[in-house]
C-alpha cells in the first residue's frame, strides 16, 4: 500500500469513527447501564424524558449518517466503467448531508439533558442545533477555488456550492420536523448510547495547551514525527501491527488499574474533541490521524496516533506496561511509515 493510499484510509477512519458502532452493531447489543454509570445515572438514561429525547436525537444523527453513507456507496457502485472523476448532482446531494450528521452529532452532543429544565428546553436547543450546526465540511464561506480557474469552472463550482447549501438546508428542515414531531411516548425504550461530550472551545485551548506544556507536543505533531531519538519515557509502535495484536480491553484495563476514569479525545485531522468515561470507549482508541487520549487531572500519560500508522504511549509507568502486556513490541517499533500491514 503506497503513502498516499494508506494517508486516504486514515483520513476515512477519521471521518467514520465518530459513530460509536454501526447500526447493525448498536441493534444486535441488548439495552443494559454502561459500566460507567452510577445507579442514580443509569436510572436516568432509562427513565428521564430528557436523557431519552436527547439520546433519540442522537441516534437520528447516527443512523441517518448510516443511511447517506450506504446511498453514497450504492451510487458509486453504480457508476460505470469509463467514469471519470467529478461531483454529479446525485453526489452532491447525497454527501453535504452525511457531513451535516457529523456537524449536528457534535452540536448535540456539547451539552448533556441535566443541563436543561424541562422536555420543552431541552427540544429548543436540539432545534437550535438543527438550524446552528457547522462543521468545516459543510461551511460554504471557507471555500476556496483555485486561483486559475476559468469562468466555466467558477461558475461550476458555484453551482456545485448552491446545491450543497440545498441539501445541507432540506436535512436540516428533517432533522428540525422529527424533533418537533417527537413525544415523550415516542423516545420510551430507546437504547442508551456511550456516554460522551463535545468539548467546548475554551477546553479544546486548554487541551493543546497542556499537550504543549506538559508533554512538548509540537500541535498537532508529536513523537516520532517530531524527532528520531524518543525519551526512555516513551515508546512508538507500529499502530497497524499494535491494534491488531492487542485487544483493545488490555489497554483499557491498564487505565483502569492507574485510576483513569474519564478521558479527552482530541484529534487534530477532523477536529473532533471529546471527554469519555473510559468503560464507554466501545469504539476503540484510534483516531485515523493526529489523534491524542489523555486526561488533564493525570499528567503522568499520553497516547498519540499518527498519520503515519504509528501509536505512541508516553509516560514510564504506562511504556512499562504496554511493554509487558506486548511481549513482540521490540518487533513493531516505528522506524518508518512504510511497513508491512497485518492481513
Amino acid at each position: 500500500m503506497d503513502r498516499s493510499s494508506r494517508f486516504s484510509l486514515q483520513l476515512a477512519a477519521a471521518l467514520v469513527l465518530w459513530v460509536p458502532q454501526s447500526t447493525d452493531a448498536r441493534a444486535e447489543q441488548p439495552i443494559k447501564p454502561s459500566p460507567a454509570w452510577t445507579q442514580e445515572e443509569a436510572k436516568m438514561h432509562f427513565q428521564d424524558p430528557r436523557w431519552l429525547l436527547h439520546t433519540k436525537a442522537r441516534r437520528y444523527c447516527f443512523e441517518r449518517f448510516d443511511y447517506w453513507v450506504a446511498c453514497y456507496g450504492r451510487m458509486k457502485q453504480a457508476r460505470p466503467r469509463d467514469y471519470r472523476y467529478g461531483y454529479s448532482d446525485e453526489a452532491v446531494n447525497i454527501f453535504p448531508r452525511y457531513n451535516l450528521m457529523i456537524a449536528l452529532s457534535r452540536d448535540i452532543e456539547r451539552y448533556r439533558p441535566t443541563d436543561f429544565s424541562s422536555v420543552d428546553s431541552l427540544r429548543a436547543a436540539l432545534i437550535s442545533s438543527g438550524t446552528n450546526a457547522m462543521d468545516f465540511m459543510i461551511d460554504m464561506s471557507k471555500r476556496m477555488y483555485p486561483p486559475d480557474a476559468t469562468p466555466e469552472e467558477l461558475a461550476s463550482f458555484r453551482r456545485q456550492e448552491q446545491l450543497e447549501a440545498e441539501a445541507v438546508e432540506d436535512e436540516r428542515r428533517i432533522f428540525k420536523e422529527f424533533v418537533r414531531s417527537l413525544s415523550v411516548a415516542d423516545c420510551k425504550g430507546v437504547a442508551p448510547l456511550p456516554d460522551r461530550r463535545t468539548l467546548s472551545s475554551t477546553e479544546t485551548q486548554q487541551a493543546d495547551k497542556y499537550l504543549q506544556d506538559v508533554w512538548g507536543v509540537e500541535v498537532p505533531y508529536w513523537h516520532p514525527l517530531t524527532s528520531d531519538k524518543l525519551p526512555p519515557s516513551v515508546l512508538s509502535l507500529q499502530s497497524g501491527w499494535f491494534c491488531h495484536d492487542v485487544p483493545l480491553e488490555t489497554v483499557l484495563s491498564i487505565l483502569r488499574s492507574h485510576g483513569v476514569k474519564v478521558v479527552w479525545k482530541c484529534n487534530h485531522v477532523n477536529n473532533h474533541q471529546y471527554e469519555i468515561p473510559l468503560d464507554d470507549m466501545t469504539q476503540g482508541i484510534g483516531w485515523g490521524g493526529e489523534g491524542y487520549l489523555f486526561s488533564p487531572a493525570q499528567p503522568d500519560w499520553l497516547i498519540y496516533f499518527s498519520h503515519e500508522s504509528s501509536i505512541t504511549f508516553g509516560g514510564s509507568w504506562l511504556v512499562e506496561a504496554i511493554k509487558s502486556q506486548y511481549p513482540d513490541w521490540q518487533k513493531r517499533v516505528w522506524t518508518t511509515w512504510d511497513y508491512e500491514l497485518p492481513d
